[in-house]
């Protein structure tokens, strides 16, 4: 164990930056008018994704902690750097929304793609409307088809208004697309089908 000394104000909150996790390794000794605050810290010690996600969303939501998008955006953008789907779907959405961050449409799709490619339901949802409407400039309705047909298959719970949304977008772009845009549907659909499940073997 390594051993933290920090000098706070009395009832000044700790933030998360120090890395410990239970709060519970910290112990408060009070001198004078400042407390020392002795954080033991495990080394080599760090969240998992699943715990800077979580972090993520109490900042969103503000849940113990004052509501804060930029936090939000820091946590999550840790947690999506090491692969967590849900964490990268966050951050594509702070993108699009200029939440926490600078709008940015090309990070946006980034992200979402990448939770996508993980098999995560609602970024191919969001991806499949982003290529159909254009959101993020770029039209494209081979990779509308094929995102919005991985979110119908997907194994996942999803909400009966999202894929009955989904059948009719479907449904239109199966009367606007040709033939030959029809068969490279099949193929991108086989194509990220395998992507994702190369993703979940890797997944631990």
């Amino acid at each position: 164990m390594s051993l933290k000394h920090v000098s706070v104000l009395p009832g000044q909150t700790v933030m998360e930056e120090y890395g410990v996790f239970p709060p519970e390794q910290a112990v408060v000794k009070k001198s004078g008018p400042f407390a020392v605050l002795l954080l033991l810290v495990t080394v080599g010690c760090s969240r998992t994704p699943e715990e800077e996600y979580l972090l993520g969303l109490k900042y969103t939501h503000g849940e113990n902690v004052p509501r804060d998008d930029v936090e939000a955006v820091k946590w999550y953008r840790k947690a999506a750097i090491r692969g967590h789907a849900e964490a990268q779907h966050k951050l594509g959405y702070a993108y699009n929304a200029g939440a926490g961050v600078s709008r940015d449409h090309a990070e946006a799709l980034k992200w979402c793609r990448m939770a996508a490619e993980q098999g995560y339901a609602p970024a191919q949802y969001n991806l499949g409307i982003e290529y159909d409407d254009g959101i993020s400039g770029e039209v494209n309705d081979v990779e509308a088809y094929a995102w919005l047909r991985l979110f119908l298959d997907s194994r996942s719970h999803r909400p009966d208004e999202l894929i009955a949304h989904c059948r009719e977008r479907i449904a239109v772009l199966d009367e606007s697309l040709t033939r030959q845009q029809l068969e490279e549907v099949h193929r991108l659909t086989g194509q990220l089908r395998r992507t994702i499940n190369a993703s979940r073997r890797k997944s631990p």
